[in-house]
C-alpha cells in the first residue's frame, strides 16, 4: 500500500531507480516502524513490571495486616469466651444464692412461726403456773 502511495504520489514513473527508492523509503519506513513498536513494547513491559511490582509489594502489606487482624481477633475471640465463661459462672453463682436464699426464707418463716407456738405455749404455761 505504501509503495502504491509512492508510485501515485511520483506521479507514476516506471524507472527502476524511483522503485528502488520507493522500496528504500518503504524498506526505512517498515523498520522504523518496527523499531518504534519494539521500543514501545518495551516500554510498556517495564510499566507493566513496575505495576506487577506494586502490587506484589501492596498485596505482601495487605496480607501482613489481614495476619495481624486475624492474631488480633482471635485474641479478642479468647478474652470473649472467656468472660462468657465467667458470666456463665456468675449466673450459676447467683441462681445458687436465690436459690439458698429463698430457703433460708422458708427456714426463717419456719422459725419464726415456731418461736410464735413456742412463745404461745409459754405464755400458757406461765399462765396455769401463776
Amino acid at each position: 500500500k505504501i509503495a502504491a502511495l509512492f508510485t501515485r504520489a511520483s506521479g507514476a514513473s516506471s524507472s527502476s531507480s524511483s522503485t528502488k527508492k520507493q522500496e528504500a523509503i518503504v524498506s526505512e519506513f517498515n523498520h522504523l516502524l518496527s523499531s518504534q513498536m519494539t521500543a514501545q513494547r518495551q516500554h510498556f513491559d517495564e510499566l507493566r513490571q513496575d505495576i506487577e511490582k506494586q502490587c506484589a509489594l501492596e498485596l505482601q502489606d495487605l496480607e501482613g495486616e489481614l495476619k495481624t487482624a486475624k492474631h488480633k481477633a482471635d485474641s479478642v475471640q479468647r478474652r470473649l469466651d472467656d468472660v462468657q465463661k465467667d458470666i456463665a459462672n456468675i449466673a450459676q453463682k447467683v441462681s445458687d444464692m436465690a436459690a439458698e436464699e429463698a430457703l433460708a426464707q422458708r427456714q426463717r418463716s419456719q422459725l419464726e412461726a415456731l418461736n410464735k407456738r413456742l412463745s404461745q405455749e409459754q405464755r400458757a404455761f406461765e399462765d396455769k403456773q401463776e
